[in-house]
């Protein structure tokens, strides 16, 4: 009887102990693969100090209350084709600057080595920004840019899903 009890025990850790864990994580995604996964649009921006981004005198942190609604609908696609790593920008439907909608411009994208640094090209003219944060759903970069009144400042762009 004893044995049989034993085995019985014996069998139950071995079924209870040997359980498939489905609490394990998926495997993280690399971050090309988080900018590619998704179409992105603007969805904030921010000054590490008051500025005037419009031009109209009045000055905050928050620039994107201060852009206008043509910039704010613009989205953009990362993509990685045969590591060959390209982008499309897309005007959205209210076009800024006599553009139309739904202009299309594209461009080209590489990560630093350790992918903190997001370097864009188009038009021979090249841009490095600093990646913040990329997840599934946000991709935040922050750059130094230039206010309407030539004063220098780090911006912070926040994009999200589409």
């Amino acid at each position: 009887m004893k044995k049989v009890i034993l085995s019985v025990a014996v069998l139950a850790v071995i079924f209870t102990g040997c359980k498939k864990n489905d609490d394990d994580p998926a495997p993280s995604k690399t971050k090309t693969e988080l900018l590619t996964a998704n179409t992105w649009i603007l969805s904030g921006a921010t000054a590490d100090k008051s500025v005037d981004y419009d031009g109209n005198g009045n000055s905050s942190i928050d620039v994107f209350s201060q852009m206008d609604a043509c910039e704010k609908d613009d989205f953009t696609i990362f993509l990685n084709n045969d590591n060959i790593k390209s982008g499309i920008s897309y005007e959205g439907a209210l076009p800024c600057n006599g553009g139309t909608a739904n202009d299309v411009y594209a461009f080209t994208w590489a990560f630093n080595s350790t992918e903190t640094i997001l370097t864009t090209s188009f038009d021979g003219d090249s841009s490095d920004v600093i990646l913040v944060e990329l997840t599934d759903t946000t991709l935040k970069i922050s750059y130094t840019a230039i206010d309407s009144n030539d004063l220098s400042y780090i911006k912070t762009v926040t994009l999200t899903k589409k």
